[in-house]
């Protein structure tokens, strides 16, 4: 395991600013036969799960973590009538949520049966967001609510009741005054968090006050010198945030493309292949 470095790159009185410099694992996720898009992940009860979003993938996975690969455990149909665009998944209450982007969604899977929640979506015109609708999907136990979020053009924070419900948007002060892509969202010691594919960050946000409390920079390890994860990968990967003890873990989506070699990390990581990966970064003290 590498030992990660992580400097402040600056504090303002309102933003705390950090950068990964090193990962602590890289895992290669082999995880399923056919072409694996990973596009969540969340942990229960020390178990790690995670789901894909072709439409034919309909299950929600549970992998083991063994010699820097990430290995199909067991797998478990949620599939419900149409077809799934399976975008993010969390954990909590007992339930298993997850949000469907094409069809702006959300289930809750519960011992054994899938239940669509019920959503007033209100005046919001949610039809028209096809393939930059419903990113990321997270879980706030004290509250029993639901936080979700659609990916870009533009990017936008909703909260729900975890029952179902009428549906608020929330956050517009930090989707209009900075610019940044969802592509996942985990709730964790009273924050929300977000994984901001476009810029290879993780921001930080205080929900109460609208503010962006902190952001971590991991670009040096998924960019590296401009050398993306992936060969012809025209944008950013990272599909999925999870927190662990002092760890956090980003999950990168393959689109179906080779691992870039010239990629530091990659290269030292001795990848190679086209499944998607799981790595593993310390998590700052105070982020």
């Amino acid at each position: 395991m590498i030992l990660t470095a992580l400097s402040i790159l600056g504090l303002s009185q309102e933003t705390a600013h950090y950068r990964v410099e090193k990962p602590l694992q890289i895992l290669d996720a082999a995880i399923d036969n056919k072409r694996f898009d990973l596009s969540g992940i969340c942990s229960k009860d020390g178990k790690w799960w995670v789901v894909a979003d072709k439409p034919w993938n309909h299950f929600l996975y549970r992998i083991d973590t063994l010699n820097n690969r990430a290995l199909l455990d067991t797998k478990t149909d949620v599939s419900s009538p149409g077809k799934l665009d399976m975008e993010g998944v969390d954990y909590g209450g007992e339930s298993f949520f997850f949000c469907d982007e094409r069809h702006s969604r959300v289930f809750q899977y519960h011992r054994g049966e899938v239940h669509r929640l019920s959503l007033d979506w209100g005046a919001i015109n949610f039809d028209s967001w096809r393939n930059k609708g419903l990113e990321g999907i997270a879980f706030d136990p004290g509250n029993q609510m639901i936080y979700l979020g659609k990916e870009r053009q533009p990017q936008k924070f909703f909260k729900v009741p975890a029952s179902g419900g009428k549906i608020q948007e929330i956050l517009k002060e930090v989707t209009a005054g900075h610019d940044f892509q969802v592509a996942d969202l985990k709730y964790d010691s009273s924050y929300l968090y977000v994984l901001d594919r476009k810029n290879y960050r993780v921001l930080k946000v205080n929900v109460p006050a609208q503010s962006l409390k902190a952001v971590l920079d991991y670009g040096n390890v998924m960019n590296h010198k401009g050398e993306k994860f992936y060969e012809n990968s025209r944008y950013p990967m990272a599909e999925a945030l999870m927190f662990e003890h002092n760890r956090l873990i980003i999950g990168l989506d393959n689109n179906g493309e080779q691992l870039n070699k010239k990629n530091k990390w990659v290269k030292r990581s001795k990848l190679e292949g086209n499944n998607p990966v799981i790595i593993i970064f310390e998590r700052p003290q105070h982020f």
